[in-house]
């Protein structure tokens, strides 16, 4: 694996089988990305976005092919060994947030720093800075049904970098947020990119526009990955 690649996959299958029928939903995914880079995947509704998310998220698995980060093969880990791999190394920011509407924003950013056993001392510290830098210093102790939506997802990015992932997957982070609120989120993803650049960010959207403000731009097709244009 090139040292400046930091998400590489090679071969990458995945089918369904529904009603005794066998879908294949990816045929053979080749696709890395680097380190620092923004990195922006477009496609039809139905094309296996979301299907190639899980599997780099490790929330499935592919039927083949190989998925490496960080140096490490982890398409096949297991259990524990793939809960933990996921909440050190990958960061998740979900087009419907995803907070626990019973934690405050404090705890809903500390939440992946406390699954890794880090001391509630700088888990504080780490989120009230992570919440200043994203706008939020101010809702540290309202809970998510008290927040508008831009502001539940600045939670969810501030969450998701808690505990410095090289990874980053963004599923569609605009696509519930009005054109302004989501042109703060971009900033955001901006701003990730220049303070922490051995991180990348891979991005499913289906806005075109927004694909084209990444550093590169891929559409899925026919359960493929080609650059955008072809």
């Amino acid at each position: 694996m090139n040292s400046d690649i930091l998400l590489e996959m090679s071969g990458v299958c995945k089918h369904y089988t529904m009603g005794g029928k066998v879908i294949d939903v990816l045929t053979g995914v080749d696709c890395s990305v680097h380190a620092g880079e923004w990195f922006a995947l477009t496609g039809a509704s139905g094309s296996g976005k979301t299907t190639l998310l899980h599997l780099l998220g490790l929330l499935e698995r592919p039927d083949a092919g190989k998925i490496c980060a960080c140096g490490q093969d982890y398409s096949l880990l297991k259990g524990r060994r793939a809960a933990d791999f996921r909440n050190r190394k990958i960061g998740f920011i979900f087009q419907n947030y995803c907070l626990f509407p019973e934690l405050t924003v404090l705890e809903n950013i500390m939440l992946p720093g406390m699954l890794c056993g880090t001391s509630r001392r700088e888990l504080v510290t780490a989120a009230r800075d992570l919440a200043e830098k994203v706008g939020l210093s101010h809702r540290l102790g309202h809970r998510p049904n008290e927040l508008s939506g831009g502001e539940q997802q600045r939670a969810a990015i501030a969450r998701a970098l808690i505990n410095a992932p090289r990874l980053l997957l963004a599923d569609e982070p605009t696509g519930n947020l009005d054109s302004r609120t989501g042109e703060e989120i971009l900033q955001l993803f901006r701003d990730i990119r220049s303070e922490r650049p051995d991180c990348a960010l891979f991005m499913i959207t289906h806005n075109r526009d927004i694909a084209a403000m990444a550093d590169r731009s891929c559409v899925l097709s026919s359960g493929r990955v080609a650059p955008a244009g072809m």
